[in-house]
């Protein structure tokens, strides 16, 4: 079974600009559109995936944005000055966001495009069920020290791309953001020199690691070059996350605690000759 679509998506642009005051016309400029899907799921637990779904325009330009799904009704995008952005989040399911054509109406129906959505998700050999990574280390719950070993498996890996992010939820930082291309099974030492991740964690700090399966439909986007070179991009991906501490090393803590004894015997030995 395939598990994608290869065809280009297709945009028909019907009015590219909008009226300034005293009927002046100018030029709807788009930057990108974007589709994101994602079935998510936290390592190690039983329950079933969520999905996650969010359309994002940016365009100079721009006041308003209804996205009409097929078969769908018209649906208010939130605009902040050129961003315009709406998500789905914690979804059973993506049936009332299919594949297939999107209509997209800017600045009140001034203008119009279809877009269609064509990335599948990665699916596993029966074909239907969604393909995820397996994060063998670090346990989703759990602790690692400063410098982990991250090990995954992802059996037939039967995707376009395996994303490795780690973030850091204390200071906001993600020392880890990686593009694979094929995907594999693989395992990173954290802190060694020529690893992806070559510096070492931080005591104390919790941290998230997603490992993606993705399927874009043309990697980093499809330019429509007829409607002035504008990005498209349109992504399925399936999301393994576990939550962990770094904590300190298990011989810290004795060695610390031997080399203060030792400190304080000096002193005692230090005090007794000067009796």
């Amino acid at each position: 079974m395939s598990r994608r679509h290869n065809s280009v998506a297709t945009a028909t642009a019907l009015s590219l600009f909008c009226f300034a005051a005293g009927g002046e016309s100018r030029a709807l400029d788009i930057d990108y559109i974007s589709f994101e899907a994602s079935a998510v799921r936290i390592q190690g637990q039983a329950t079933p995936p969520k999905f996650d779904f969010s359309v994002e325009v940016v365009a100079s330009m721009l006041t308003d944005v209804t996205l009409t799904p097929p078969g769908g009704s018209p649906i208010p995008v939130p605009c902040t000055g050129g961003s315009c952005e709406f998500e789905q989040d914690n979804l059973t399911s993506l049936s009332s966001y299919p594949l297939g054509s999107y209509l997209f109406q800017f600045n009140g129906g001034a203008s119009s495009i279809t877009l269609d959505r064509t990335s599948l998700m990665p699916v596993d050999t029966s074909g239907t069920n969604p393909l995820f990574a397996d994060i063998v280390s670090p346990l989703h719950g759990g602790t690692t020290s400063t410098t982990p070993v991250i090990e995954w498996m992802c059996g037939t890996c039967d995707a376009d791309f395996l994303e490795l992010n780690l973030k850091d939820l204390t200071d906001a930082t993600k020392p880890l953001d990686e593009d694979i291309s094929p995907p594999s099974d693989g395992t990173i030492v954290a802190g060694m020199p020529g690893s992806l991740l070559p510096q070492e964690l931080h005591v104390g700090h919790d941290y998230e690691l997603n490992i993606e399966l993705e399927n874009r439909n043309g990697p980093g986007g499809v330019f429509i070059d007829d409607l002035g070179g504008f990005r498209y991009s349109d992504d399925f991906s399936n999301q393994s996350i576990v939550l962990f501490e770094a904590v300190p090393e298990p011989t810290t803590t004795p060695l610390l605690t031997l080399g203060l004894v030792g400190i304080a015997a000096r002193r005692r030995r230090t005090a007794a000759a000067r009796r």
